[in-house]
């Protein structure tokens, strides 16, 4: 089991109150390795006193070719070998028993 973080480098690029904008790297290994530079809107949305919830939706998706090489190059969004165009994702938080579910 490959236990390597997928998200090898992240950063806020920008943050406006519940809205962020984000640069995420990631690293996925399986039968091929394909690193690839995203970026993301994310919005997070108090429910009440104990819940939130966020949706996160891509606005670039690039192949990075050569990762980590002296010539490693990021592929314009949308050419490449189409292992990801877009990704959205939708998470629901609850703070209970000391943690965050």
């Amino acid at each position: 089991m490959n236990t390597a973080p997928e998200v090898m480098d992240s950063r806020i690029l920008a943050h406006t109150g519940n809205d962020f904008r984000v640069y995420l790297r990631l690293l996925k290994k399986k039968l091929v390795t394909v690193v690839l530079d995203t970026e993301h809107e994310v919005h997070y949305e108090r429910v009440d006193a104990t819940r939130w919830r966020s949706r996160s939706r891509s606005t670039k998706i690039a192949e990075v070719k050569d990762a980590g090489k002296p010539n490693e190059r990021e592929l314009p969004p949308g050419t490449g070998d189409g292992y990801l165009w877009r990704l959205y994702s939708y998470w629901r938080y609850e703070e209970r028993d000391g943690g965050t579910w």
